[in-house]
């Protein structure tokens, strides 16, 4: 599980910092460049909690009625944001303006690689927990 916290974080964190910097270099002031960074890092949450529904199971595997609650949280948190980015009095209390259509279909596709490099992790030690010793017991 550290593994993959580890492996999901770097992903993160690479991507998020190389978003961060292609809009600096490309001349965006520095409130505009936070305000895309901001909704890529609540994307990232969203596709990586499904990651999180099984060690050894692709997300694409596990439904998302098999847990309901999550998946209303999700969307549940999605719809505050992107109402959050549309309220003038959130606008000035949070510093955030509303994202573009097009710019929400590139953060949607920049997020999404979590989900892909997980489901590559995950493609790649499957067999490894199986291959693990079962843990001894003290007797």
């Amino acid at each position: 599980m550290l593994e993959q916290a580890a492996l999901a974080g770097a992903t993160m964190e690479l991507l998020g910092f190389g978003l961060w910097y292609y809009l600096l270099g490309a001349g965006w002031a520095e409130n505009a460049a936070r305000n895309l960074v901001l909704p890529l890092m609540v994307l990232f949450q969203n596709y990586h909690v499904f990651n999180c529904h099984s060690d050894d199971r692709s997300a694409f595997c596990v439904s998302l009625r098999s847990n309901r609650v999550l998946t209303m949280g999700v969307v549940a948190a999605l719809g505050l944001y992107l109402l959050a980015m549309q309220l003038p009095f959130m606008q000035s209390l949070l510093g955030v303006a509303p994202v573009t259509p097009a710019q929400s279909g590139g953060l949607l596709l920049l997020a999404a690689n979590v989900l892909m490099v997980m489901e590559l992790y995950t493609l790649l030690t499957r067999g490894r927990s199986a291959q693990r010793p079962a843990p001894r017991t003290p007797v």
